[in-house]
């Protein structure tokens, strides 16, 4: 069984090794921003991404069938407004790039260490 000190660790790796990859890179790689899409372009992404390679099918059925995202930010917001837009939109990065977060269930974690 995992436990909340194997959880933290787990999430601490998961930071450090999130600190590897330019912002730019992690974006324009993260497959949540297909999902900003109009639905029908979407869906011909995602059935091109599946036929590419099985581990893409896998990949897209894990993240499918999660019960929620949860997003490690380090955006401090200054108040109520910028924490909610940036719960909307993500964070000023992305939102610059008309990018966002889609319709699912999305956690934002603040001041991980």
């Amino acid at each position: 069984a995992v436990n909340q000190a194997d959880i933290a660790q787990i999430l601490r790796t998961i930071v450090k090794d999130g600190k590897n990859i330019s912002k730019a890179e992690s974006v324009d790689s993260a497959l949540g921003v297909l999902t900003t899409l109009p639905r029908n372009s979407w869906a011909d992404a995602r059935e091109k991404l599946k036929k590419i390679s099985k581990s893409n099918e896998d990949a897209l059925h894990i993240i499918e069938s999660a019960l929620f995202v949860l997003a490690l930010d380090e955006f401090a917001p200054e108040d109520v407004h910028q924490a909610a837009a940036n719960m909307l939109h993500g964070t000023h990065f992305m939102v610059q790039r008309d990018e966002g977060n889609d319709d699912s269930t999305n956690l934002s974690m603040r001041n991980f260490h």
